[in-house]
């Protein structure tokens, strides 16, 4: 109910989505992150942004803090993890919503970027694994994604990889806060499927950084063309 008042006052600039918003705003707290089921982190940056109430920023940057020193599991390579089903979706939003507060409410010296932008290039390749967890990005992506359409076949013990590339799909990621506990395998649905969730805060993500550091975008007639050794550098 936060999320949507918030949504609607920064719509919209009537009051009363403003006041539904704090009213329904509890609190936040700092071992968990914004997903599918819990709406109250992205809710605590939106009310930071739109008033000037100490609350929300404190209790944002808290949590904030928290991720990006180190509070909450994080392997030896960085990655900030949380839980063991779909881990890189909850650092991937983590990232979504530092940098977009620290773009937009406070930089903290560039603490906020600083962790975002760790966690791409953790999720696209730079891991002591060198393991790229996104469909068609880099040398060593998942080939096996619990996926039925990009998968081709209806047997998920067909041991060949699958027969479509589902570009830009993010994997789950390490089932434990280790660098090495990612397994390329079909049958895995806790750390090898994807869903909308998984991409949603890891594209916003990405999006931001597009946008700041530019890049080459390919067409489909180019995506169409590659092979499964990956995209060009240019990406």
């Amino acid at each position: 109910l936060a999320w949507g008042a918030a949504w609607l006052y920064k719509a919209t600039g009537e009051l009363q989505y403003l006041d539904k918003a704090q009213q329904n705003y509890g609190s936040l707290g700092i071992d968990w992150t914004h997903n599918w089921d819990d709406k109250s982190y992205g809710t605590g940056v939106l009310l930071a942004q739109m008033t000037t109430q100490q609350q929300y920023s404190s209790e944002v940057e808290n949590w904030l803090n928290h991720w990006s020193s180190g509070g909450i599991s994080t392997t030896e390579g960085g990655l900030a993890w949380l839980d063991q089903w779909g881990s890189l979706r909850y650092s991937a939003n983590t990232a979504f919503l530092a940098g977009i507060y620290s773009d937009t409410v406070n930089a903290a010296q560039g603490r906020y970027d600083a962790f975002s932008r760790s966690q791409i290039d953790y999720i696209l390749g730079d891991n002591p694994a060198q393991q790229s967890y996104v469909a068609g990005m880099g040398d060593n992506f998942p080939e096996y994604i619990h996926h039925r359409a990009a998968s081709g076949t209806n047997d998920i013990n067909d041991t060949a990889p699958n027969q479509h590339v589902l570009y830009g799909a993010l994997v789950g990621g390490p089932k434990l806060p280790n660098d090495f506990s990612y397994v390329d395998e079909r049958t895995d649905f806790l750390g090898n499927e994807v869903a909308l969730d998984f991409n949603a805060g890891f594209t916003g993500a990405v999006a931001r950084l597009y946008e700041q550091e530019g890049g080459e975008l390919l067409s489909d007639a180019a995506l169409t063309a590659l092979s499964k050794t990956g995209l060009p550098d240019v990406v």
